[in-house]
């Protein structure tokens, strides 16, 4: 089956288009739908002023067409309050009028209607502003492109090294605590050297990502997860005791100690 084409207006915007119409005339409405609806314009019908307030609030179009004879309030009433709140007041309204006053079509415009057109008007008329609002919408939608991957490396290179920065800061800041902690203060002092300990292991495992992003070639201390003498230290820490009870029990299905042995 053929791909239906996206109209011409969601062509130029190059993106779907939502157009509200408010008219309490429904014949001259349907005309209009059905004119725009061949353009891929999705329609929102509404037919008095404040359903038209309510539906700009919740359905967000991307431009009002606003009949200025609505029987329920006034049109510049409707105009003055769709561009007075933030959420509508972005939205571009085309108004159209029977009135032929040219201080009527001015107080229209002084209140931020995008154009005006006099009734009967031509749809090309309309048309050429509504491709005009269209093209602005393609300016205006911003455009979300895939970064590459060495983008993706700059980032993470500045990330790590943020990072770092940030780490460094917080050292030195604990350095400072330090000072104000007596030394037989035995707890805070275990507590603080928990935190040295872990920023040590932070900072070695950033060190890592930068070098990895850089496509450096690392070295055993700088893949292990914490500094090479941390780890001597951990491991001196957990080791069984031997001065006092001797060599600790061998492992009966341990079989290392065995193939260093000659037969």
């Amino acid at each position: 089956m053929q791909e239906q084409s996206p109209g011409e207006l969601a062509t130029l915007a190059k993106r779907p288009v939502r157009i509200l119409i408010v008219d309490d005339n429904q014949q001259e409405q349907e005309i209009l739908r059905l004119k725009l609806e061949e353009l891929g314009v999705t329609v929102i019908q509404v037919r008095h002023g404040r359903m038209a307030l309510a539906t700009a609030q919740k359905a967000q179009p991307d431009i009002i067409i606003l009949d200025m004879e609505t029987t329920d309030m006034p049109g510049l009433e409707v105009l003055r309050h769709l561009k007075s709140v933030k959420r509508t007041s972005p939205v571009p309204v085309i108004c159209i009028s029977s009135s032929r006053d040219d201080s009527f079509r001015m107080r229209t415009l002084r209140l931020n209607a995008d154009w005006y057109l006099t009734k009967p008007f031509r749809f090309s008329e309309m048309l050429a502003r509504l491709r005009y609002l269209a093209q602005e919408m393609a300016v205006a939608t911003p455009v979300t492109s895939t970064p590459s991957f060495d983008e993706l490396r700059k980032n993470t290179i500045r990330s790590s090294v943020d990072t770092l920065s940030d780490v460094q800061d917080i050292r030195k800041a604990l350095h400072g605590l330090k000072g104000y902690i007596g030394a037989d203060d035995y707890y805070l002092n275990s507590k603080l050297e928990i935190c040295f300990r872990s920023l040590v292991r932070i900072e070695s495992r950033l060190k890592e990502f930068r070098n990895l992003a850089t496509n450096r070639p690392l070295s055993a201390a700088r893949i292990a997860p914490f500094p090479l003498q941390l780890a001597r230290d951990d491991a001196a820490a957990t080791a069984p005791d031997t001065t006092a009870g001797g060599a600790p029990e061998a492992d009966p299905d341990d079989d290392t100690h065995g193939s260093s042995r000659h037969d």
